[in-house]
């Protein structure tokens, strides 16, 4: 699941813009418009009794930390989707009244703008933690 999202990623073309810019892009598109895949420890965690007699320590130790990686991966995405609801807010508050909204809407000031801000960072963690991951491989899948 991990490599089809990033082949996804990889494959994704936007319009030409500056690195900042091509980043929060991806974050609304990867994280915001299609939500990030759930992988579920306690699934993993139901799976113990088998995990503990199929695997040796160093090996159990292995997966709890790839999905303890894995749950780094939803942790951005909520923190995203925290700053674009702020950013959202903010940018209605900030609309003139009596103001259409839209692409003509006037702001009676400039709102910070906490997507924008924080998505270029959050994207670069995202971008080492899956390289992280993918380099690494998934523990539970044959070599």
């Amino acid at each position: 699941m991990l490599r089809e999202f990033w082949s996804r990623v990889t494959q994704f073309s936007g319009p030409e813009v500056d690195p900042d810019t091509r980043k929060r892009n991806l974050a609304r598109q990867f994280f915001i418009e299609v939500p990030f895949p759930v992988f579920k420890r306690e699934a993993l965690e139901s799976q113990l009794p088998l995990l503990a007699g199929a695997l040796h320590e160093q090996e159990v130790v292995r997966v709890f930390q790839f999905y303890d990686d894995l749950s780094k991966l939803k942790l951005i995405e909520s923190k995203l989707t925290t700053s674009m609801h702020e950013q959202r807010e903010e940018t209605r508050a900030a609309t003139a009244p009596g103001s259409s909204g839209g692409l003509g809407q006037v702001l009676a000031y400039y709102p910070p703008t906490p997507f924008d801000d924080s998505a270029p960072n959050l994207w670069d963690e995202c971008e080492r933690l899956v390289t992280q991951l993918l380099n690494e491989g998934n523990p539970l899948e044959p070599p």
